[in-house]
């Protein structure tokens, strides 16, 4: 009974970050390149993955991260799956991404994960927007607010070389 509430109240968030991936498209289509590997961290249903593929961006390597294997059901057979509460790795991608997540996350230099000259994408819920730290080593290339029903604000970052 709890697990179907749950999936509930979660599904009912799907719309409204589609509606915010849909906002974010014209950034995806100026620098995701085609085999870009994809870092998500809070990965949850693989929504924006989904909604990539569906769109015919073609994907390189992703690893999604979730602190807990219940949240990612069902997984997705194309992704890495990691489940960490602290995750890390010295492999460095194209693209990390971090949506709605990165407040709950232990250590938010996210950038540490990205390949010189890689992109940060990350979007929090307008109110936690002071949440998201400087990154001297990146650069903001956009930043604003997406969503209608629910405000985020985001930045795009590239790393610098």
């Amino acid at each position: 009974m709890e697990i179907d509430f749950f999936d509930k109240i979660y599904d009912s968030w799907k719309p409204k970050q589609l509606q915010k991936f849909e906002a974010l498209r014209p950034f995806f289509k100026m620098h995701l390149k085609e085999k870009h590997s994809i870092l998500d961290l809070g990965v949850g249903r693989a929504w924006l993955e989904t909604f990539l593929q569906d769109r015919a961006f073609k994907l390189g390597r992703i690893v999604g991260v979730d602190i807990n294997e219940f949240l990612v059901n069902p997984k997705m057979p194309w992704i890495n799956y990691e489940f960490s509460k602290n995750f890390q790795t010295s492999e460095k991608f194209d693209w990390v991404v971090c949506f709605d997540s990165l407040h709950l996350l232990s250590d938010k230099n996210i950038v540490k994960f990205l390949k010189p000259e890689g992109f940060a994408l990350i979007a929090l819920p307008a109110s936690l927007m002071h949440e998201i730290p400087k990154f001297p080593k990146a650069e903001i290339l956009h930043e604003g607010f997406v969503g209608i029903e629910e405000k985020d604000y985001f930045q795009l970052l590239r790393l610098k070389n």
